[in-house]
């Protein structure tokens, strides 16, 4: 079990809640029927651009495959890519076979779609974790997520956990919505501590976990106690690396993982990957798709932090320091989310 850290206001969402939560802040055009006609099932089809096994991310959305298929009369796919020439060439091919909807990840898909969506009016199309379409398309939409408020929280936690004032973020590759973490990670630390230490560097691959080990242990030897990674698959050799050296992590894999290693791991940062892609396909099954740009944030619960029980009950010299600072943390998730408090996105490099 894991600890949700959030203000007493809100439960834990439900599917149904987020579908409510997570409307479009634009829509260019309504579908009123779903695709697909006739008795056929309809197909969907997740298009990934990075590897799978990483207890992240692309599980998390694998997974949500297999409910849409459970709960819905579909068909599914699952597409593995890890070559960028083949991104358009693949999405035309699933278009050109009639696939209904296809869903994919990530900034390096965007304008695959862009080129692709208008070819094929007749498929959907919808990006996780993506910035607006320019020119908007009629028939696709992006959903970007405010990782960075969660990672303020998490600075805060972390600020709050080391003992030598050196803390780190690793994350996958430089993007502006990565480097916001970083500096947001950095800016709720600094809220804490201003004069605290903030070590900041990529991987350079979200897969490559022998390389998340390395920066690890490069930043463990100048001193760093605690690391929030943010450099999906390539973190689980961060983790690693700070359970050989006997430091802290917050993690962004799942908190499976962190039960995994209850004295490394404060806790995971999280968005529910899954839980927003069944909820794109399932409300455009359920009524209509609705092309456009949405945006969620910690006031939704797709993005936050979970504190990893394994870890608060277990033997860490650090565990009382978490549990003792678990109403701060809610009620800066409480301030976030109703504005009270603005974390800055800041795109620019670290």
């Amino acid at each position: 079990m894991k600890k949700y850290l959030s203000s007493p206001r809100r439960a834990i969402m439900t599917v149904a809640v987020l579908a409510t939560a997570m409307t479009l802040s634009a829509c260019s055009t309504t579908t009123d029927e779903p695709t697909g006609g006739g008795d056929e099932a309809i197909s969907v089809a997740f298009v990934s651009p990075q590897k799978a096994g990483d207890s992240g991310p692309i599980d998390d959305m694998i997974a949500a495959l297999d409910r849409l298929e459970a709960d819905y009369d579909v068909t599914t796919k699952y597409v593995e890519l890890s070559d960028p020439s083949t991104y358009e060439a693949t999405l035309r091919n699933l278009a050109q076979a009639g696939t209904d909807y296809i869903v994919t990840a990530f900034g390096g898909m965007r304008q695959p779609i862009q080129t692709i969506a208008p070819e094929f009016t007749d498929t959907n199309f919808v990006l996780i974790f993506g910035d607006k379409f320019e020119p908007e398309l009629p028939n696709a939409r992006s959903v970007a997520y405010d990782v960075y408020q969660a990672m303020y929280v998490s600075g805060i936690t972390a600020a709050n956990a080391t003992t030598s004032g050196k803390i780190g973020w690793i994350g996958g590759a430089p993007e502006p919505a990565l480097n916001a973490n970083y500096h947001a990670f950095a800016e709720g630390a600094m809220s804490v501590n201003p004069d605290i230490s903030v070590i900041g560097a990529f991987v350079g691959s979200f897969d490559d976990a022998a390389k998340g080990r390395d920066v690890a242990a490069s930043m463990i030897a100048e001193g760093v106690d605690v690391i929030q990674t943010d450099a999906a698959a390539a973190s689980l050799g961060v983790v690693n690396a700070a359970e050989t050296a006997g430091i802290l992590v917050i993690a962004d894999s799942s908190g499976e993982v962190a039960a995994q290693y209850p004295s490394t791991i404060i806790g995971t940062t999280f968005l529910k990957f899954g839980d927003s892609l069944y909820q794109q396909i399932s409300e455009a099954l359920d009524s209509s798709f609705e092309s456009g740009f949405t945006t969620s944030g910690l006031a939704d619960g797709i993005v936050g932090l979970n504190l990893s029980d394994a870890f608060l009950n277990g033997d860490s010299p650090k565990a009382e320091t978490i549990k003792g600072i678990v109403g701060q943390l809610d009620q800066v998730i409480e301030d976030v989310s109703s504005g009270a408090v603005t974390v800055n996105f800041d795109p620019s490099g670290i």
